[in-house]
């Protein structure tokens, strides 16, 4: 009689493994499918003529979205024009906290879980801007981008 209660114990605590793996994976394809998503809209965006953003923001400033999540930046490579203003919108999508740090420009936005937050700058000078989740190690694990100024 005991080792049939532990037994039907074993399995519900089985079961409930399995279930709980699943819904990991789900929530996990939910959230590729959105960084997707963001990708397309960020393509969608780069090939529109940004000279009037009203949908956007006012005058004179473009909204890029993106999207933060382990262990990706969506989109990772970006091209502004010079004197642009850029208004970051960050989204973290992630279960952990990420940032999302401009090199050499003091910019950062630090989204928790579930946030966005954005960052504002302006890219004076043309080149090459290094972007990356400024957590220990994330960067390491593929969280950079480039921004490129034209």
């Amino acid at each position: 009689m005991l080792t049939r209660i532990l037994f039907v114990i074993l399995t519900l605590f089985l079961g409930l493994g399995v279930l709980a793996g699943c819904q990991s994976t789900a929530d996990d394809s939910d959230n590729s499918n959105r960084a997707q998503e963001n990708v397309d809209d960020q393509s969608v965006d780069e090939a529109e003529d940004h000279s009037d953003d009203s949908d956007d923001t006012h005058e004179g400033e473009r909204t890029v979205n993106i999207t933060v999540t382990e262990f990706s930046i969506t989109p990772a490579d970006i091209t502004v024009k010079a004197g642009e203003e850029i208004k970051f919108m960050v989204t973290n999508e992630g279960r952990y906290p990420h940032t999302y740090t401009i090199g050499n420009l003091n910019a950062e936005a630090s989204p928790h879980p579930g946030e966005t937050e954005d960052v504002e700058v302006v890219f004076d000078e043309p080149g090459e801007y290094h972007v990356q989740c400024s957590i220990a190690a994330h960067d390491e694990e593929g969280m950079v981008g480039t921004i490129t100024v034209e």
